[in-house]
């Protein structure tokens, strides 16, 4: 039997990464970045034009370490945010919680 047993946990430690990938993605699709890649390899030149993120709703299920840190970066440039988690827990950033 092992008495010395050590646990040790890393919670939150892609916070930070999880964050940039969201917000990345999140004005990725806001900008039709997907739909002007596919036209480039389709040989089409077609202009897709978006308006600023400024005043669009995201929801965001799931404000934790991951979702929170993605939160802290999008709210400066003016989304609404909605956030979803478990308890209702307030979050910095969003305008909304609801639960799930």
């Amino acid at each position: 039997m092992c008495k010395e047993l050590v646990l040790t946990n890393n919670s939150g430690i892609h916070s930070k990464k999880a964050g940039e990938y969201g917000l990345m993605s999140v004005l990725m699709l806001q900008n039709h970045l997907p739909k002007i890649i596919t036209n480039q390899k389709n040989k089409k030149f077609v202009s897709l034009f978006s308006n600023p993120i400024a005043g669009k709703t995201v929801v965001v299920v799931g404000t934790g370490a991951l979702g929170g840190s993605m939160i802290k970066l999008l709210s400066p440039l003016g989304a609404k945010i909605i956030g979803v988690n478990k308890k209702g827990r307030n979050i910095e950033g969003c305008s909304k919680i609801y639960t799930i």
